[in-house]
């Protein structure tokens, strides 16, 4: 049986192919905040973006701290 990737999983991806784009959609989760004042649905989409760049950083950078293992 095929694995489908989950909503979490494609958004994220799709981010991380088209960064020009989270300008557009962190305007538009707010936006749709304003008017619904739904929390639970802006920390979800915020979540999503906070984990891909959190994941991005051990790559992008080194740290050269005596005794990191980076």
């Amino acid at each position: 049986m095929r694995k489908l990737r989950t909503l979490e999983e494609a958004t994220k991806g799709y981010f991380r192919d088209h960064p020009e784009e989270i300008d557009d959609y962190l305007t538009e989760i707010f936006q749709d905040f304003a008017e619904d004042n739904d929390t639970r649905i802006l920390l979800s989409s915020l979540r999503v973006l906070a984990r891909d760049r959190v994941e991005q950083v051990p790559q992008e950078n080194t740290c050269n701290l005596p005794g990191y293992p980076g």
